[in-house]
């Protein structure tokens, strides 16, 4: 063989009969022993997709041929090296604009492409052979017009900007700052009490019923927030992994999980199934959940967290606290109202500051979704919110 020449024998079709491949026969799918086409066969296919294309190609291209000569490097470029290159970036090209398919294609409702282009002599153009460059014909006129609506001068070029030396300035090492000058407001510090009024809420509790209220609050947080519309009894099925690991995250331990898990589901699936626990998570006027808030009450500085807040139909605030306690007694009513008098003064508190942000009535209340109890109260003395 001379070394200057190449034998070249190529496919022209997209099916050759080959030695390895055998004679074609062509029929209907499902029909004379042929398959049929299945869609989500491919995605759904167990087997190695790489190996499977590359014996596929390996037996249609089995009778081919391909050589070229190694090429000095001195040597000027020959044909066919130029056309092997171009047989290359005609692939490439092909292969970007299937990447390009198959990315837009993947949208489920709204495609976003985001893309910039150069522009010369007032022209908007795609660099050469970009992903925009393929869309150019289909986009190239929203970039034309977008260059003809722009009003602002043309930026000035990056070698054309000046970036500013950056100034340190020190002082001596023996400077020091002078004395403040003397004041004449008399001032002391606050007293922050935000922890305050978080003792009587868990002093009570162990550490796993102080978890399983949190996990309970965050979850009223988000059912409230995506509507209660979306939260039939069912879907808590679905979030038992979920659940468990929010409490194994707060530290509930593994000897403990499995109560608290029932527990936290026991008290959001109460909350689901009762008609004024669905009330209060349903839609209202500037309705809040887990609301942070600070103030300052009797010369204290107060942080405080509203579990739930909303403005009814009457045009009355409602302050509401959910409580995940149980009460195994005989008498529920009884604990309920000792429960309300425990709790007053904290949501009095917590009326107090949003006093000073509306002036609608407020009434409060107490939640118990694990009894589906309600306590519900009008501030006794209005000027207390003053």
């Amino acid at each position: 063989m001379n070394a200057k020449k190449t034998v070249c024998v190529r496919s022209t079709t997209m099916f050759t009969v080959s030695s390895n491949s055998g004679i074609a026969h062509i029929g209907n799918p499902g029909a004379g022993g042929a398959g049929t086409l299945l869609p989500g066969a491919l995605e759904g296919s167990n087997v190695d997709l790489a190996r499977q294309f590359t014996d596929l190609i390996t037996a249609q291209r089995g009778t081919d041929l391909l050589l070229a000569p190694i090429r000095e490097r001195s040597e000027d470029t020959d044909p066919i090296y130029r056309y092997l290159a171009l047989l290359d970036g005609k692939r490439a090209e092909h292969e970007d604009e299937r990447l390009l398919y198959v990315a837009a294609t993947r949208a489920k409702a709204r495609l976003h492409l985001v893309d910039h282009c150069e522009v010369k002599d007032q022209r908007a153009q795609p660099r050469k052979r970009s992903l925009l460059d393929r869309l150019w014909p289909v986009v190239g006129g929203e970039f034309e017009r977008a260059l003809a609506n722009r009003t602002t001068p043309d930026a000035a070029e990056p070698e054309a900007r000046v970036t500013p030396a950056t100034t340190i300035l020190r002082v001596p090492t023996a400077w020091s700052p002078p004395a403040p000058r003397p004041s004449s407001i008399e001032t002391s510090a606050w007293r922050e009490t935000g922890s305050v009024l978080e003792a009587v809420e868990f002093s009570w509790a162990s550490e796993t019923a102080k978890h399983i209220g949190s996990v309970v609050h965050r979850w009223l947080q988000t059912i409230a927030e995506e509507g209660i519309g979306h939260w039939p009894v069912t879907r808590l099925t679905a979030f038992r992994a979920v659940l468990a690991h929010d409490l194994r995250v707060l530290g509930v331990p593994e000897t403990e999980l499995a109560r608290a898990l029932a527990r936290v589901i026991d008290a959001l699936t109460s909350a689901l199934e009762d008609q004024r626990a669905r009330w209060v998570l349903s839609k209202h006027a500037e309705a809040q959940s887990e609301l942070r808030l600070t103030g300052v009450i009797d010369a204290q500085v107060v942080n405080i967290i509203v579990d739930r807040t909303f403005i009814d139909e009457r045009g009355v605030r409602w302050i509401i606290d959910y409580k995940t306690g149980l009460h195994e007694g005989a008498d529920l009513d009884g604990f309920l109202d000792n429960e309300r008098e425990r709790y007053r003064d904290q949501l009095e508190r917590y009326a107090t500051l949003l006093a000073r942000l509306d002036s609608r009535p407020i009434r409060l209340a107490l939640y118990f979704p694990l009894l589906k109890g309600w306590r519900e109260w009008e501030i006794e003395k209005q000027s207390r919110l003053i």
